[in-house]
C-alpha cells in the first residue's frame, strides 16, 4: 500500500480508496493480491547494491525516491558502468 501521506495528497486516491485510505474500493477497480516476497528473493542476487538502488527507484514517495544525478552516482550503477565500459 501506498504511505498515508501520499494518499492523502493524491488528486485521484478517493476514486480508488475508502475515505480511511486503509482499503481499495474494490467495485472501483481489479484488485489482485499477492504473496509478499523480499525483493532480493525478486531480483535472485545476492548483490545488495543491486537491491538498494532498485530499492530507492520503487521508492512510493516521489520526494524519497531517488532522482536521476544520485542514481547516476550510485555504486551498483557506477560499478556496473565499469564492467560494460571494460
Amino acid at each position: 500500500m501506498p504511505p498515508y501521506d501520499l494518499l492523502k495528497t493524491a488528486t485521484r486516491s478517493k476514486i480508488f480508496f475508502e475515505n480511511d485510505y486503509s482499503d481499495f474500493k474494490y467495485d472501483q477497480c481489479k484488485v489482485k493480491t499477492f504473496k509478499h516476497r523480499d525483493l532480493k528473493t525478486v531480483l535472485n542476487t545476492d548483490d545488495d547494491d543491486c537491491v538498494d538502488f532498485i530499492s530507492k527507484c520503487f521508492e512510493w514517495d516521489p520526494i524519497v525516491r531517488i532522482t536521476a544525478d544520485e542514481a547516476l552516482n550510485h555504486p551498483w550503477l557506477e560499478e556496473t558502468i565499469k564492467k560494460v565500459r571494460k
